[in-house]
């Protein structure tokens, strides 16, 4: 399967079912649906804990997340504690501090983390990808293994039907015992000036999603009001928001152009530049938090909604998801972008009218 494929397949399990029927959404402390779930489950919180067996994807963020029952489509999560077993009907695709995968079967595996392990009950049909500081595989792997990592231990009990591919400072330890069926190459990881790596774009995919939910979190709380009108508005007033954004970004560079040539404009011109970068910086950071608030209206079916920290999360990683589609993704975020910088003026219009008539009252 092509890295192409791979993210293609992400971005469509994501965003396909938000114009279908409903899928089980659940945002709380705790997450743990009582009984078999006969559809895609997207799922935020504290604890995740999936038992019972799911006939669709699974798409999971939070501080513990467990799959431990069978799944017929992929299972995305990303945690500090992540742990999968059961019978999983197509791919794998986890993150977190501390890695445990045991289940039964799974197609193609992409993992990262400080810690990863592939027990020796897992069978992966497909390849295996994984980035980490501590990687130990101890499973039977049908295809070829690309490791990448300071510390990789393949155990006895594994047997690999393809290749072995590592990448690091130092070889892989092999324990005597162990199978693999194909070639075994170890290339050298060059630091400086080296070529990037599956686990480095993972990496950094991973701290853009946490840093612009971070941004997102930050205006949320901090100015929890003016964030509501500018989602608000961006909901009720989508085309009068995206037209001011294009007009707004169309005329900025004109006017400067004009007011530089006069000695008097120069002061106008600093403030404008400085108006307009913390109105474009706002506006793609409130761009994940209505992408999050859309997303979420369409899977709950709740049009009235607080704004939360999930809202962010939920934005943070779809756009993020979307970004990866070619030349598509990125004309997406900027129509996002550009609509969220005309919601962010027609919120200031509309504070600033309000503050005028309690003044002249």
């Amino acid at each position: 399967m092509s890295r192409s494929t791979v993210v293609i397949g992400i971005v469509i399990g994501l965003v396909a079912p938000l114009s279908v029927g409903a899928a089980y959404f659940s945002t709380a402390n705790t997450v743990a649906p009582a009984e078999e779930v006969v559809d895609d489950i997207y799922a935020a919180g504290q604890r995740i804990d999936i038992r019972h067996g799911v006939q669709g994807d699974v798409y999971a963020v939070g501080d513990s997340v467990s799959v431990a029952g069978s799944v017929t489509g992929d299972v995305v999560v990303g945690g500090n504690l992540v742990s999968i077993a059961g019978i999983i009907g197509d791919d794998v695709f986890a993150g977190g501090d501390i890695v445990e995968l045991s289940f039964e079967r799974a197609d193609d595996v992409f993992a990262v983390g400080q810690f990863v392990t592939l027990s020796d009950a897992s069978r992966v049909e497909g390849d295996v990808y994984v980035g980490g500081q501590n990687i130990v595989l101890a499973g039977q792997v049908a295809g070829s293994v690309r490791a990448r990592g300071p510390e990789i231990t393949i155990t006895s009990s594994a047997t690999i039907e393809g290749d072995l591919i590592t990448y690091g400072d130092q070889k892989p330890t092999i324990e005597e015992g162990a199978t693999i069926k194909g070639t075994v190459e170890h290339r050298v990881a060059k630091f400086p000036g080296r070529e990037p790596g599956a686990r480095d774009y993972i990496l950094r995919w991973v701290r853009s999603v946490v840093s612009w939910f971070v941004a997102a979190l930050v205006l949320l709380y901090l100015l929890p009001r003016f964030t509501a009108v500018v989602v608000g508005v961006a909901q009720r007033r989508t085309g009068a928001s995206l037209g001011l954004g294009v007009l707004w970004l169309a005329l900025v560079v004109p006017i400067l152009a004009l007011l530089a040539v006069t000695i008097v404009g120069l002061p106008l011109v600093l403030v404008i530049i400085f108006m307009t970068g913390t109105v474009v910086a706002a506006g793609i950071i409130y761009s994940h938090l209505i992408l999050g608030t859309w997303v979420m209206r369409r899977l709950t079916k709740q049009t009235s909604q607080v704004l939360t920290w999930q809202h962010a999360i939920v934005g943070a990683f779809v756009l993020k998801m979307i970004s990866l589609i070619p030349v598509i993704g990125w004309v997406v975020v900027v129509v996002l972008s550009v609509l969220a910088i005309g919601a962010v003026l027609l919120a200031l219009n509309s504070k600033l009218r309000v503050s005028g008539s309690s003044k002249t009252t």
